[in-house]
């Protein structure tokens, strides 16, 4: 007997911190006389009934804070993203760029932090800005995080600048031309 009430405070003890209520019958008077048996088929059935409110706390999605990759237009240097924030919310977006440009981002919404979280960047942040000058390749992740106490609707863009684009020319792309617009050939040597 005191081995399944302390196995039945056990058991509700564990639901509870998971968060479901437990209700037990303390007015079944079969819980006392002993294990089910033919001549006592309901004995215990009703100790652990948990509420119908369990099943609607585990069927609620949980929160995507799962970073959001936004991309760009083919020839664009900047995308956007929509996002809403409940109070204290934040969501991850990432984005991939290289060492010596320059990432802009910048919310509709002053009610927003914006933070670098990943990549190696000299920063400045201010309420609803970033400003990154990238010091490595790669994916950098930065966090919009709602500082409000209301939920917040807000745009996103993301503006890179600078490095060496397909649509920027080098010194080492530069071809001298004479007056006729012809390449001028000239020796590596200095000529």
């Amino acid at each position: 007997m005191f081995k399944k009430l302390f196995l039945l405070g056990l058991i509700s003890s564990f639901l509870m911190a998971c968060g479901a209520k437990v209700e037990t019958n303390s007015n079944n008077s079969n819980a006392a006389s002993g294990p089910a048996n033919a001549t006592n088929p309901a004995a215990n059935t009703n100790a652990n009934t948990p509420n119908s409110n369990t099943a609607n706390a585990a069927t609620k999605p949980a929160e995507d804070n799962s970073p959001k990759r936004i991309s760009f237009s083919k020839g664009a240097n900047w995308g956007t993203a929509n996002v809403t924030l409940a109070p204290n919310a934040m969501q991850l977006f990432v984005i991939s760029a290289k060492s010596g440009q320059t990432m802009d981002v910048e919310s509709s919404s002053k009610d927003v932090a914006i933070n670098l979280r990943k990549g190696k960047a000299e920063t400045t942040e201010d309420f609803g800005f970033l400003n990154a000058e990238l010091q490595s390749n790669g994916d950098f992740v930065f966090e919009v995080k709602n500082t409000s106490k209301k939920e917040v609707k807000t745009s996103i863009k993301v503006t890179i600048e600078g490095g060496n684009t397909k649509s920027e020319k080098t010194d080492e792309d530069f071809v001298p031309v004479d007056d006729d617009d012809k390449p001028i050939q000239s020796n590596k040597k200095g000529n």
